[in-house]
C-alpha cells in the first residue's frame, strides 16, 4: 500500500510539474519553465515531450553550458522531425558561436532548408571553416550566404572580389545557381555579362561564344548610365569589352560585328547635361587627355546637399576645352588639358575644408576622384578613347573605397603614377605615388595621390593644430620647404619645436624608401647625440603627406641677440667657442657633423646654459644649392663646398665657427669687408679683409686662428676639431699670459 500511495504522489508532483512547466513555457518565462521541467526530466529522463519541451525552454535562456548542449543532442535525436527546436538551436549555435560537432552538423542541414536566417548560419559555418583551415568549404559557404541574402550590393561586392583575384570560373559557377535562389534573374543576367567582360578584358582573349555575347548584349537594356556611376562603369567594360569582338559567320550569316565606338553617341548622349549647358558652348571634337570622375559624398552616408553638387559641377563647367556631363551624383569631365581639372578640384576642396569648417560634423562632406591622364604623343583611337573611360571610372572606384572620415575634404587618384603635370611651373599641387594597386582585373599598375593640401598653412594665431598627442600652437618660421612651429606635447606636457617638411617636398622622401630609410639614418644618428650643449632631438615621423621631426625647446636667446661687454669680450667669446668646439667635436666622435652652424641655431638658455640645436637634416634646411631665394642669416654661415652641393664634413662646421668667430670678434659679418656679396655665388671669388685690418680691439691670438678657419678652399683649414680645441686652448693661455702681465 505505501508503494502505491508513493507511486500515486509521484505521478501528481510529476503532472504538477508538467502543467506549470507547459504554463511557464506558453507565457515566455524561460526560467521558470526550465526549473519545473529540469525537475521533471530529472523523474523521467527519456520522455520525448519532455526532453523537448526542457530544451525550447534552454534554448529561451539562450542556455549554453555543456549539460544543456548534452540535453539539446538528447532531445533533438528523441524529436527528429521539430523543425522549431532545429532552427532554434541552429539560431543559437551560430549567435553563441557554438562549434561542436553536432552544432555544425545541425547548422549545416537547416541552412539548406533555407529559413529566414540562413545567411547568418552560413556565415557562422564560414568563419568555422576558415579557423578549421578547410578554406574551400568557407567560400562556398560565403557564396551561399551572400546569395541567399537577396542583397544586390553584397552579391557584387562577393562577385568584385572574385574578378579582381581572377577567378571568373567561380563567379560564373556561382551566378549560374543563383537565379533558383533569390529569383533577381535580370540582375543576374547583368552581373553574368560583367563577369565576362571582365574576364576578357583580363585575359586579352577575344569573346567568341555567341551565348556569352547574347548574355552580354541582353544585360544593355537593365543598365542606366545616366542614373547611376555602377550601371555607367558596367556599361563602359561591356562595352569595351566587346569593341573588337567580331565573329565569325555562323551558317553563312554575320551573328555579330562590333560597330567603331563614338564618344558622343554611346556616352555623351547617354549622360546629362547640367542645368543651362548648351551644345555650342561644348567643343564638337577635341583631343582628350584628361577623363576625370568625382563625386561629393557625406560622413555620415547620408544624401549630399543639392548646393555642394552643383559648386562641384560649376568647377569643371567652364574648363576651356572640355566637357562636362552628370551620372547620377557623380561628374564626369573630359578635358584636353588635365592640369587645368586638377586645379579646379584643387580649388573645390579648399572650398569644402571651408564648408566643412562651418557645419557640425555629421553634414561635413568629402570628394572622390579619379583622374586618367592620356599622354600627348598618343595617338586617339576609339578603343584608347574608351579604355581611358574605363580606367577613369574605376580610379573613381578606387578612391571612394580609400574614403575614410580621417580623408579630410577626400581623395583624387591620379593615373598613371608618372606624368610631369606636377612638374610644371606654378602647378600648385604634388604627386604622391602608391603602391601597387589593381585598378582593374588583371591589370596591376601604380596611381599617385594628388597632394595640395597643407594642413598648417591655415594656422590662423590663437589656432592649434593637433595630431596623434601634439599640439601645433604657432608658426615660428616659414623656410621654402618646411615650417618651423612652436608646439606642445599633451602627454609629457612639455613646449618643444616641430619642423614640418611641407607635402610637395615630402613627397621625394615618401616615394623613394631609399631616400626615406638615408633621411631617417641621418635623423637617428642626431636622436642618439647626448651632450650638456646640443638640444636633444625628440622624434621623428609621416602625418598627412607631410614629415615632421620635434626637438627641445630652449627658453632664451639666441647668438644673435647676445651682448658682450667690451672689457671682457675676448673672454667671453673665447669660452662661448671652446663649449661650441667640444660639442662639436663630441658630435663629430660619433660620426655626426652638424653643417648648418649659424648664431641661429646657438642658444643661451635662461640658466645660461649653451644649446647647439638644428643640425642639417635634408628636407627640412634650406638647399644652397639648388634654391632659387636663399636668405642672408642662411647662407652667409655656409662653408662654400654646403653652397656648392657637397656633402660636406668637420672641416664644414670649422669654416661656419670661423666666420662666427670673425663677426663677434670684429662686430661685423666677414662679407661685409669683402665688397658686392649679396648672393651665394658671389663668395667664390670675394676676397675677405683679415681680422687684424678690423677696428674693433682684439687679442691679437685671434687673428692667424680666425683667418685660417675661413679659408675657402677645405684642405687649407684645420684639419680637424681636435685642433681647434687646442687652438683655442693656446689662445686661452695668451690671454691668460696677458692678463698677467697687465696685472704686474
Amino acid at each position: 500500500m505505501p508503494n502505491v500511495e508513493q507511486a500515486t504522489a509521484a505521478n501528481r508532483l510529476q503532472q504538477l510539474l508538467y502543467t506549470l512547466g507547459r504554463a511557464y513555457l506558453q507565457k515566455e518565462q524561460y526560467a521558470e519553465a526550465f526549473d519545473k521541467l529540469k525537475q521533471l526530466l530529472e523523474m523521467d529522463a527519456d520522455n520525448a515531450d519532455i526532453l523537448l519541451d526542457t530544451a525550447i525552454a534552454a534554448l529561451g535562456l539562450n542556455e549554453v553550458s555543456a549539460p544543456t548542449l548534452a540535453l539539446y543532442e538528447k532531445a533533438l535525436a528523441r524529436n527528429p522531425d521539430s523543425a522549431a527546436l532545429k532552427f532554434g538551436l541552429a539560431s543559437l549555435f551560430a549567435h553563441k558561436n557554438i562549434a561542436t560537432p553536432f552544432a555544425i552538423e545541425l547548422c549545416q542541414s537547416v541552412a539548406e532548408a533555407a529559413p529566414g536566417n540562413e545567411q547568418q548560419i552560413r556565415f557562422f559555418l564560414k568563419k568555422y571553416y576558415e579557423d578549421a583551415g578547410q578554406l574551400d568549404k568557407a567560400r562556398a559557404e560565403e557564396q551561399k550566404a551572400i546569395f541567399s541574402g537577396n542583397d544586390l550590393k553584397s552579391i557584387r561586392a562577393f562577385l568584385e572580389k572574385l574578378w579582381w583575384e581572377g577567378k571568373f570560373a567561380e563567379a560564373l559557377s556561382a551566378l549560374q545557381s543563383a537565379p533558383k535562389v533569390n529569383g533577381h534573374f535580370e540582375s543576374i543576367t547583368r552581373e553574368l555579362a560583367v563577369t565576362h567582360a571582365y574576364e576578357a578584358l583580363a585575359t586579352g582573349r577575344r569573346i567568341e561564344k555567341i551565348e556569352t555575347i547574347k548574355t552580354m548584349l541582353d544585360a544593355g537594356p537593365s543598365l542606366q548610365p545616366a542614373a547611376a556611376m555602377a550601371d555607367l562603369r558596367d556599361y563602359l567594360v561591356l562595352r569595351l569589352s566587346l569593341l573588337r569582338g567580331e565573329l565569325p559567320p555562323a551558317n553563312g550569316e554575320e551573328i555579330f560585328a562590333a560597330a567603331p565606338f563614338s564618344l558622343h553617341e554611346e556616352v555623351l548622349s547617354r549622360l546629362n547635361k547640367p542645368d543651362g549647358r548648351q551644345d555650342d558652348q561644348e567643343p564638337a571634337n577635341g583631343e582628350w587627355r584628361g577623363f576625370l570622375v568625382a563625386q561629393v559624398f557625406k560622413y555620415d552616408g547620408n544624401e549630399v546637399p543639392e548646393r555642394l553638387r552643383n559648386l562641384l559641377s560649376t568647377h569643371l563647367a567652364e574648363l576651356p576645352n572640355s566637357i562636362l556631363r552628370l551620372c547620377g551624383t557623380s561628374v564626369i569631365s573630359l578635358a584636353a588639358n588635365p592640369i587645368v581639372q586638377i586645379r579646379a578640384i584643387v580649388d573645390f576642396m579648399q572650398s569644402l575644408e571651408d564648408y566643412n569648417a562651418a557645419v557640425a560634423e555629421s553634414d561635413r562632406v568629402m570628394l572622390a576622384g579619379g583622374l586618367q591622364v592620356r599622354p600627348p604623343s598618343k595617338p586617339e583611337g576609339d578603343r584608347d578613347i574608351l579604355a581611358a573611360l574605363v580606367e577613369a571610372a574605376h580610379l573613381f572606384r578606387l578612391a571612394e573605397q580609400y574614403l575614410t572620415p580621417e580623408s579630410g575634404v577626400g581623395t583624387l587618384l591620379l593615373h598613371p603614377a608618372e606624368t610631369e603635370l606636377a612638374r610644371q611651373p606654378g602647378a600648385g599641387f604634388t604627386l604622391m605615388a602608391m603602391e601597387s594597386v589593381k585598378l582593374l582585373p588583371g591589370r596591376e599598375t601604380t596611381c599617385a595621390e594628388v597632394v595640395w593640401r597643407n594642413p598648417l598653412s591655415l594656422l590662423k594665431p590663437g589656432q592649434i593644430y593637433t595630431f596623434d598627442r601634439v599640439e601645433i600652437r604657432k608658426r615660428l618660421l616659414k623656410h621654402n620647404s618646411y615650417g618651423t612651429y612652436l608646439a606642445h606635447d599633451v602627454q609629457l606636457d612639455r613646449p618643444m619645436i616641430m619642423k614640418v617638411m611641407l607635402p610637395a617636398d615630402a613627397a621625394p622622401f615618401l616615394q623613394d624608401q631609399d631616400k626615406r630609410q638615408q633621411l631617417y639614418a641621418r635623423i637617428r644618428s642626431i636622436a642618439r647625440l647626448s651632450h650638456p650643449h646640443l638640444a636633444f632631438l625628440y622624434d621623428m615621423g609621416e602625418h598627412e603627406g607631410m614629415m615632421f621631426l620635434s626637438r627641445e625647446y630652449i627658453e632664451g636667446k639666441n647668438l644673435s641677440d647676445l651682448h658682450f661687454r667690451d672689457e671682457q669680450r675676448d673672454g667671453e667669446i673665447l669660452a662661448m667657442l671652446q663649449k661650441i668646439a667640444r660639442a662639436l667635436l663630441y658630435a663629430n666622435s660619433k660620426g655626426v657633423a652638424h653643417l648648418n652652424l649659424k648664431p641661429g641655431n646657438i642658444w643661451l638658455s635662461e640658466a645660461q646654459e649653451l644649446k647647439i640645436s638644428d643640425f642639417r637634416i635634408p628636407g627640412f634646411i634650406e638647399d644652397g644649392a639648388n634654391a632659387s631665394v636663399l636668405f642672408p642669416a642662411h647662407w652667409r654661415y655656409l662653408a662654400p663646398e654646403i653652397l656648392a652641393g657637397e656633402d660636406g664634413d668637420a672641416r664644414s662646421d670649422i669654416y661656419s665657427l670661423g666666420i662666427i668667430a670673425y663677426e663677434l670678434i670684429a662686430g661685423k659679418h666677414p662679407y661685409s669687408t669683402a665688397g658686392a656679396i649679396h648672393s651665394p655665388k658671389d663668395i667664390f671669388k670675394a676676397h675677405i679683409a683679415p681680422l687684424n685690418e678690423q677696428e674693433r680691439p682684439h687679442h691679437r691670438a685671434w687673428d692667424d686662428f680666425v683667418m685660417r678657419a675661413i679659408q675657402r678652399d677645405a684642405d687649407r683649414r684645420f684639419a680637424d676639431l681636435t685642433v681647434i680645441d687646442q687652438e683655442l686652448r693656446a689662445i686661452q693661455m695668451e690671454m691668460l699670459k696677458k692678463a698677467l702681465n697687465s696685472a704686474r
